[in-house]
């Protein structure tokens, strides 16, 4: 009599393998997929007073279906060789392939269909569609008859790990970091570069060439101020027809200007630049009194008020002797 039956997949993992002369499945961890189902029921006929009980293999099936998926005394629940989830697992497997490690059979040079597709996963009363080739010692007894389960190896499955283009993207990635790093370097050198050169042509910049910038009437047209630009105007006139040599005539313009047009020849991050220079705190670690009787009275000089262009040259001068 042909009998209707159910079956259980399980996975297995098996560790790994190292196939030598090839590295792309070398290290490899793979593992086997099993189909579990009942091949023999074996029981005893219980002769009773009134009745013969002989269980039907239907429902010595059932209860061993119940028994192996439900019971918490089942081996296959206990030892994870089972469970509800399969195909959830299987389907997160699939999904889970990208650009460095896929799923795929191995099964030694043979590809059967997918076991997924050609077979239902703990179907309850399924066709068994397998020669049975091994048997897994293990069944169900539950005082009237006993249920035998044998196991077929449906697939092996290994996880492929692309060392190739896992390499490839590791030096595109260096490569794009050392553009980024140089972009962002670039970034921070480049205008700090730009800032030393600024501060160094303000130091080295002439009285002459300094009012000449300043000066020039174009300055203030922006927020245009008619009495500036005709003082501009005047004061720009007078310092072209000057000798930059002619020191009387050169602080004769320089006092019309910051008188006039209201600027200031000292530029502020150089003058911040020299009171950190002269500030007495920077001798008093290493203690020199005639260092810090001179910076004092640097530091003294630079936080005036009516701070000319000509003493701030001088404490700059004075400044080199700290």
């Amino acid at each position: 009599m042909k009998v209707k039956n159910w079956q259980l997949l399980s996975i297995y993992h098996a560790g790994h393998e190292t196939n030598n002369g090839n590295i792309w499945s070398m290290g490899s961890p793979f593992f086997y997929i099993y189909a579990i189902f009942p091949y023999a029921v074996g029981y005893f006929k219980q002769e009773y007073s009134y009745y013969t009980y002989e269980p039907s293999v239907e429902t010595a099936l059932e209860s061993a279906y119940e028994f192996w998926t439900k019971s918490e005394n089942s081996s296959y629940i206990s030892q994870g060789r089972y469970m509800r989830n399969f195909y959830d697992i299987i389907t997160e497997l699939k999904s889970s392939n990208n650009r460095y490690y896929y799923f795929y059979i191995d099964n030694y040079g043979q590809q059967p269909e997918s076991v997924w597709d050609k077979y239902s996963c703990y179907t309850y009363y399924h066709e068994i569609p397998f020669d049975i080739n091994g048997v897994d010692n293990t069944y169900m007894y539950n005082g009237y008859y006993k249920v035998y389960d044998a196991r077929v190896w449906l697939s092996k499955w290994k996880i492929h790990e692309d060392i190739l283009t896992i390499n490839s993207d590791k030096q595109s990635l260096r490569i794009k970091w050392a553009i980024w790093l140089t972009v962002v370097l670039l970034a921070i050198i480049i205008p700090l570069i730009v800032m030393e050169k600024k501060k160094q042509k303000l130091q080295s910049e002439s009285l002459y060439d300094k009012l000449k910038r300043l000066c020039n009437p174009s300055n203030f047209i922006k927020n245009y101020d008619k009495e500036k630009v005709d003082a501009a105007n005047e004061i720009y006139q007078r310092l072209l027809q000057t000798s930059p040599d002619d020191k009387e005539l050169m602080d004769e313009i320089q006092k019309q200007a910051v008188e006039r047009l209201k600027i200031s020849l000292i530029e502020p991050s150089l003058l911040n630049e020299l009171r950190k220079k002269v500030n007495p705190q920077n001798f008093m670690k290493n203690y020199d009194a005639e260092k810090v009787s001179l910076a004092n009275d640097l530091y003294a000089r630079l936080s005036k008020d009516n701070l000319t262009y000509n003493e701030f040259i001088e404490i700059q001068e004075l400044s080199k002797q700290l």
